[in-house]
């Protein structure tokens, strides 16, 4: 039985080996082809954006520490903190951030009444030795509302020695004071010592700045490798006269 002939699109029958060359496939059979969904792309990324989120969700985003140079020696608990840096410390950015509070500054001392701050650890001491750092601390939060989670109290004794087993410190200085002339000092245990506590030719402000510029010089000695050989000696003296 003979196949009828397709039509052109205006209805004219069209013979069938013209139909061949219109449409060149029709004369393979269709084959049926299943189609896969491409699995999902593996993010490499994603553990990582999510494991910081946490990070920086979870982590600490400023810790609040108070930095205290007091001046009792070994075996003398009773002593006054003559310096007080509360010191604050961003870990993810990181940044820490210092600041000093005058030794002076008159405030309210819970459980005492007014007087000067730098006596919290003075009567702290006198009443119970060892609570001294601690009565600090509850002065400062008291009286400026700033949460205090940790101190390192440092007696000077233990300064000259954590001094003298970094080899010193450099310090810059714009003008004359300090005991010091304008330029560039390097100080031993000794001289550092006497630069912080100076109070003859310059004001408190001026002691305060001291205080600072050394601990910045001291830790970015430290933080030199080619000073790393004297970590263990700096500990060593650290332990002596911390108290955290």
């Amino acid at each position: 039985m003979s196949q009828p002939n397709p039509t052109s699109p205006a209805g004219n029958t069209v013979p069938a080996s013209n139909a061949l060359k219109t449409d060149p496939l029709s004369r393979y059979q269709s084959i049926p082809v299943t189609l896969k969904p491409l699995p999902p792309r593996r993010r490499k990324w994603g553990w990582l954006v999510v494991g910081l989120l946490l990070l920086y969700l979870l982590a600490p985003l400023r810790s609040n520490v108070l930095l205290l140079g007091t001046d009792r020696t070994e075996g003398v608990n009773i002593g006054r903190s003559d310096t007080i840096i509360l010191t604050s410390i961003v870990p993810l950015v990181p940044n820490v951030i210092m600041l000093s509070i005058p030794r002076d500054l008159w405030v309210n001392i819970p459980g005492v009444g007014e007087n000067r701050i730098n006596t919290a650890h003075f009567y702290a001491e006198a009443d119970q030795p060892g609570s001294g750092p601690q009565a600090t601390l509850d002065t400062i939060q008291a009286n400026f509302g700033v949460h205090v989670s940790h101190y390192i109290s440092i007696n000077f004794d233990g300064f000259v020695e954590m001094v003298d087993a970094l080899g010193g410190v450099d310090v810059e200085l714009q003008n004359d004071e300090g005991g010091l002339t304008a330029g560039k000092h390097h100080l031993d245990a000794g001289e550092t010592l006497a630069f912080v506590r100076e109070r003859y030719s310059s004001d408190d402000f001026f002691r305060m700045k001291h205080g600072q510029m050394v601990l910045q010089s001291a830790a970015l000695k430290m933080a030199n490798p080619v000073n790393w050989r004297r970590w263990p000696g700096v500990f060593i003296g650290l332990s002596k006269a911390v108290q955290t």
